[in-house]
């Protein structure tokens, strides 16, 4: 079965990058476009990841309270 994407969302991040480089040719800015919606769904998936990797890697094994610790939970 083949991925559904937003065609609405792709062409605006192509206007996005066209006007963004004035160098670039819209081709390209479609073309740089597509390739990132391709790779959303794993940047996403990498992202939710290393926020899991995070949370885990808090030295007090039961820590539900994030506001103690915000440095270990990337918080500010």
């Amino acid at each position: 079965m083949m991925k559904k994407f937003d065609l609405r969302k792709i062409m605006l991040k192509a206007w996005e990058i066209f006007r963004k480089f004035a160098d670039l040719s819209f081709a390209e800015c479609l073309h740089r476009a597509w390739l990132s919606a391709k790779v959303a769904e794993l940047n996403e998936k990498r992202i939710q990841a290393a926020k899991m990797a995070a949370v885990n890697s808090c030295p007090f094994s039961m820590c539900f309270l994030p506001k103690i610790c915000p440095r270990l939970h990337g918080q500010r």
